[in-house]
């Protein structure tokens, strides 16, 4: 269980680095570009970023069985990738609206951070 949970907090640390660099992207990169190559930009950024969520998502759902966190719900993880797929995406067009894109950003790092404090406050008991 040990394991596990060192792997979920490595994990969510990475995501939460990602979801940064999201955000850096979209207000720098985004702004700058007319057009984004999406097989040698966007395709490899999303799919390095969803193989360490799709892990994620599976090791959280697993460890949520035995841990029982009170207030994190499956329907709240799924959320969580579907937005974190959204995020990525959009970091890359300028098209997208900064108040949604700043919400995802807030929705999803809400989550991890709750897994990371629920993680940090079972290993302390």
């Amino acid at each position: 269980m040990q394991n596990m949970n060192i792997k979920i907090l490595n994990n969510s640390n990475k995501l939460l680095h990602i979801t940064g660099e999201c955000v850096s992207r979209f207000e720098n990169d985004a702004k700058k570009k007319d057009e984004v190559d999406f097989f040698n930009e966007v395709k490899p950024a999303f799919e390095e970023a969803m193989a360490i969520m799709n892990e994620w998502k599976e090791d959280v759902l697993t460890w949520r069985i035995t841990a029982r966190p009170k207030y994190l719900f499956p329907a709240q993880i799924d959320s969580t990738v579907e937005n974190f797929e959204q995020l990525v995406l959009q970091s890359f067009y300028k098209e997208s609206k900064p108040i949604r894109f700043k919400n995802m950003k807030q929705s999803i790092d809400y989550v991890i951070e709750q897994v990371i404090a629920h993680i940090q406050t079972e290993s302390s008991l």
